[in-house]
């Protein structure tokens, strides 16, 4: 398409046909070149609010940017920005603006002025319902950052900050929404800088505060003194939720002598073990340090703030072998989840009177979770659990949650591989194997069918069709006969007879019974207590009105 050759006249025409999207197309290829004496056409555009108007006006600008004359491109983003006071255009334009670090959208080199330009006023006019929680609004701001001089980024910074604070009082937010400080700090340390991290501060919101203050504390070394001193401030003020902007600071990865000083008198908290950090914060910091750190309860993970101190894993770690701590249960999961690797170490520091309810608790996060198969662990719980309880005990305890824990037999041996608890858990599943077993004996009659065919009359292999119905009709009823525990046994044995040519009746006897084994699985997981009762998060403050 050459937009060079669209005339005035037929522009005129297309610009007033019903259709919205012949519209903008032209529009598109009308502004996309130099022209002049076309205010007409302008306006005709110009009065043409529609999304689909917008879209096209801010991609036929983008790929022009560079040829087209500075008066003509400041008419056009004139017509551009005032479409933007139009929410709907405003929320299509938002869309596409935050694609412009895309190669296949915009190309290599985006015009990332006209970014700068006409972000600030999207975020500003679409509706606040509408949030930033996919992270695309984040990356092509940090490359607006990257490619153009940073003050040109202020406005739509500002406007993010702005509708930030108006949104949090109405809806939680994400990290992504909430991530304002980082690009933030690549703007020049002036007066607006500081005032805009002052308002993220004074909102009464703890998760906007929670996340400002993390993020700002990651970058200390580059916050001039004033800014150091407003982070500071808001350690020590008076504030109900101050408790959970310690605890951030104090679990973020390698925490900056001046920050540790300044919440506990210590500059380094390196040495301490659990106990000695107890006692230097009290049980309500240091519990508030450990949920910040396992991000539990929400919305504590949804922030985005959790596991960034390997000093808090080793306390973390500390505590879980302590069974006596009133946070062991949490610790517990949390090394089970995050700590894989230190599970063997744990179970081997556990005192005896502990480790049955241990052994429990991993059934149950097995069960109710997609955990690894650690079988080093279960291998070394086990054989010290024998020492005092009885197989059959152990077996017991597996027998009312092994379809949450199984999917297959198979699985028992990335499970268990050798260990002594083995042989019980196939036990438990027995019928499934001998389900699936049912397939060899069901092979040799087939083999002696087909084999035979050869040598068979017309009649003779009509017999011997109506035979290889009767075999299969008698190995799913078997199968029902025997019920498989575990829901993948079904489906395996679906699969297997269809290959064999097992009639399509049949097979739906076989997909019934996998769907209810399936539902057996669903709700012995969704049925565990994996994680401890949760507690009430003292002083977090919600900027969202009652409703």
């Amino acid at each position: 398409a050459e937009p060079q050759r669209l005339t005035k006249r037929v522009a005129e025409r297309l610009l007033r046909t019903d259709e919205a999207t012949i519209r903008a197309f032209a529009a598109k290829f009308w502004i996309s070149v130099n022209r002049e004496g076309d205010e007409e056409v302008l306006e005709l555009i110009a009065r043409d609010r529609t999304p689909v108007m917008s879209a096209c006006l801010l991609k036929g600008i983008a790929d022009s940017w560079s040829t087209i004359e500075h008066s003509r491109r400041d008419r056009v983003l004139a017509i551009i920005e005032n479409q933007l006071t139009v929410p709907v255009c405003a929320s299509v334009l938002y869309a596409r603006l935050v694609l412009f670090n895309r190669v296949e959208e915009f190309g290599e080199s985006p015009p990332w002025e006209l970014f700068a330009r006409l972000l600030p006023i999207a975020l500003a006019c679409m509706p606040h319902t509408i949030a930033l929680r996919d992270g695309r609004l984040n990356a092509a701001v940090d490359q607006a950052l990257k490619e153009i001089s940073t003050y040109k980024m202020a406005d739509a910074l500002e406007a993010w900050v702005n509708r930030t604070i108006r949104r949090v009082s109405s809806f939680t937010l994400d990290e992504f929404e909430l991530s304002i400080a980082d690009p933030l700090l690549e703007l020049e340390a002036n007066e607006r800088r500081y005032r805009l991290m002052s308002a993220l501060l004074d909102v009464e919101d703890t998760g906007l505060r929670l996340v400002t203050i993390s993020r700002l504390i990651e970058r200390w070394t580059e916050l001039p003194l004033r800014e150091a001193i407003l982070v500071l401030s808001s350690l020590r003020s008076n504030e109900q939720d101050t408790l959970w902007l310690k605890a951030v600071a104090l679990t973020t990865h390698n925490a900056p002598a001046p920050v540790l000083r300044w919440c506990t008198d210590q500059s380094s908290i390196l040495p301490m073990n659990a106990t000695e950090m107890e006692e230097l914060l009290g049980i309500e910091l240091f519990s508030a340090c450990i949920y910040v750190h396992c991000g539990w309860p929400q919305p504590l993970w949804w922030y985005g703030t959790h596991h960034r101190s390997e000093k808090w894993a080793d306390l973390v770690f500390d505590v879980a072998a302590r069974p006596d701590h009133e946070l062991h249960p949490l610790a517990l999961i949390e090394v089970l989840d995050h700590q894989q690797n230190a599970v063997t170490e744990l179970l081997g520091m556990l005192p005896q009177e502990s480790l049955f309810d241990t052994y429990l608790t991993m059934l149950r996060f097995q069960a109710g979770t997609n955990a690894n198969w650690l079988p080093d662990a279960w291998k070394i719980i086990i054989d010290r659990l024998l020492k005092d309880k009885g197989i059959g005990e152990l077996a017991a305890a597996v027998d009312p949650v092994i379809e949450g824990v199984l999917e297959r037999v198979l699985q028992i041996r990335l499970w268990l591989k050798d260990c002594e608890l083995s042989g019980p858990v196939r036990k438990l599943v027995e019928n499934d194997y001998k389900a699936m077993g049912l397939i060899d004996t069901l092979d040799v009659a087939l083999s002696a069918i087909d084999d035979s065919r050869g040598e068979l009359t017309a009649e003779q292999m009509s017999v011997a069709d109506m035979l290889r119905q009767r075999i299969f009709e008698l190995v799913v009823s078997t199968i029902e006969t025997c019920n498989p525990r575990l829901y993948r046994t079904w489906s395996d044995l679906r699969d297997i007879l269809s290959r064999r040519g097992c009639p399509e009746k049949l097979l739906s006897r076989l997909e019934e019974g996998r769907l209810r084994a399936f539902e057996m699985h669903r709700r012995v997981r969704d049925a565990q207590t994996v994680w401890p009762a949760k507690p009430t998060l003292n002083g977090w403050r919600d900027a969202q009105a009652p409703s």
